[in-house]
């Protein structure tokens, strides 16, 4: 049975047998009669193999769905329970004679570590259980229960380097993974989804569930795409998996459809429904879909359809919003959300470029990588990791916590002179509201001078709660003026009323 009521009529193999009686004749009889004579006895039906899974998918703390595929038309069963011996079993009688399969478990305990395997009918076991050992799955946790979750996307093209992201999330032990889109290099190439996606995502997917959302490589600038085929994901209002929520322990995650075939503008069904999402009651809320509102890589910008219409609606409302689209990892925050573009999952990497818009980026970094969070009912943490398992980015959010004020103090001006150029320094130091200094805060802001664009810059403050800014070298004379635009920090919230100074100039002969 499949837990989302949605039918999957084109799997099944429906033969159309005309039988004319006028043409049976006493000769075709004989022939049935002699074909069935030179047969073996015992003859078996073709054996067929397991082409894709086991793998988990729509994990409750009372559910999951299994799926798996074969090459030949086949029967579905699922044995499970809590120790290898299993002791249930759940058929679902309309799945016979088809090659994918989706079997939905339900009535199970939650927070609790089950035991299955897979069978279908005179399919082989070879690749299904290689290791000898039963697959495993867990169910979600209760509400306040820490838990810990991957996110990563843009697997496509590459799946060497795919393989190596998946076997540093599986030391990662993630509960549950989402998938930022682009999980193959063309969505409607059925050759493609098992050696870039399904082969190098084995190991992982066999025990943890995985919720993934459509890139544009999944439509491929087509309407239709394989990836309903061997995805179940849950339903939304229009009954269909483009974008969808689920709660897991104490997130809602929201997933989305950004692609330009569909309509997320205000009043469109996505829009409506997102809006009604993002009103229910949630202790964390995260958002995911494939094109990033703010980046700049070699291989993209800004989203402005998407910077448009939906970075409006998060204001206030989710914590962490994830894509992909550029190959390579970027973190900014913006008006209290923190946007992440993990895209480093397999597909060639991008360049980050010098960020020129608000808000400016805080890290960028071309390297193969996955994000961890590990998450309770009091803190978010957010760890980006290599392939060998180095964190090169960490933040942190506190939950129902009155945060501090932090303000600008001063901001101390001086220039730097190199033969005919000059160059503005600003020394912003940053301090709470009982005069403590702030280590570790973002300060952003920009330069401008005259006759050219304003430009931004960026930078940590270190433990005397200062940093240092210069501009750009350029020739000498005019008023350098430097404006901070904003401060960000996972303690402190920038109250910018209680600024000292806000924007400071010197001129430089």
């Amino acid at each position: 049975m499949t837990l989302n009521g949605k039918s999957r009529k084109k799997h099944f193999f429906n033969r159309k047998e005309n039988i004319m009686k006028t043409r049976f004749t006493f000769f075709s009889v004989l022939a049935v009669l002699f074909t069935a004579a030179l047969a073996p006895v015992g003859a078996a039906k073709a054996v067929g193999i397991f082409k894709k899974g086991p793998y988990l998918q729509q994990v409750t703390q009372t559910s999951i769905v299994i799926m798996w595929e074969t090459d030949v038309a086949s029967d579905s069963r699922v044995d499970y329970g809590s120790s290898d011996s299993y002791g249930e079993s759940e058929t679902d009688d309309t799945l016979v004679n088809v090659k994918i399969h989706e079997i939905g478990l339900d009535g199970l305990i939650a927070n609790t570590k089950y035991y299955y395997k897979v069978t279908s009918d005179n399919v082989t076991d070879d690749g299904v259980e290689a290791t000898g050992d039963p697959y495993t799955f867990t169910t979600a946790p209760e509400g306040d229960q820490y838990f810990c979750f991957v996110a990563y996307g843009d697997t496509r093209t590459y799946p060497e380097d795919h393989a190596k992201v998946i076997a540093a999330i599986i030391n990662s032990s993630p509960a549950i993974v989402i998938h930022t889109g682009d999980l193959v290099a063309n969505g409607n190439d059925p050759d493609q989804w098992g050696p870039q996606f399904f082969t190098p995502a084995y190991p992982l997917m066999t025990n943890t569930p995985m919720f993934p959302v459509l890139g544009n490589h999944e439509y491929n600038d087509k309407g239709e795409t394989l990836f309903f085929d061997f995805f179940s994901l849950p339903d939304n209002e229009q009954k269909n998996e483009q974008w969808y929520s689920f709660t897991y322990g104490c997130v809602q995650f929201i997933a989305l459809d950004t692609n330009t075939n569909v309509d997320y503008s205000p009043g469109s069904p996505q829009y409506i429904w997102l809006e009604k999402e993002l009103n229910y009651s949630a202790t964390w809320r995260i958002v995911y879909f494939h094109h990033p509102p703010y980046t700049r890589t070699s291989g993209h910008e800004d989203d402005e359809d998407v910077k448009r219409d939906l970075v409006p609606l998060f204001e206030n409302k989710v914590d962490m919003v994830f894509s992909g689209h550029s190959h390579a990892y970027e973190r900014y925050f913006n008006e209290g959300v923190y946007y992440i573009v993990t895209g480093g999952g397999g597909a060639p990497l991008h360049r980050p470029l010098k960020d020129k818009n608000i808000p400016i980026r805080q890290v960028g970094e071309k390297e193969y990588h996955h994000c961890v969070i590990d998450v309770d009912s009091e803190s978010l943490t957010l760890s980006a990791r290599d392939n060998d398992g180095n964190e090169f980015d960490t933040i942190t959010i506190k939950s129902g916590q009155s945060t501090l004020d932090m303000h600008v103090h001063d901001i101390d001006m001086s220039y730097k002179v190199a033969g005919p150029n000059h160059s503005g320094i600003a020394t912003i130091c940053i301090k709470d509201t009982s005069g403590t200094n702030v280590k570790g805060a973002t300060v952003s802001g920009k330069w401008s001078w005259p006759d050219l664009v304003d430009e931004a810059v960026s930078g940590i403050t270190g433990v005397d709660g200062e940093v240092k800014l210069q501009s750009s070298k350029i020739k000498s004379g005019g008023i350098f003026t430097f404006t901070v635009t904003n401060v960000v920090d996972s303690v402190y919230t920038y109250n910018s009323e209680l600024n000292e100074e806000t924007s400071d100039s010197i001129d430089v002969p």
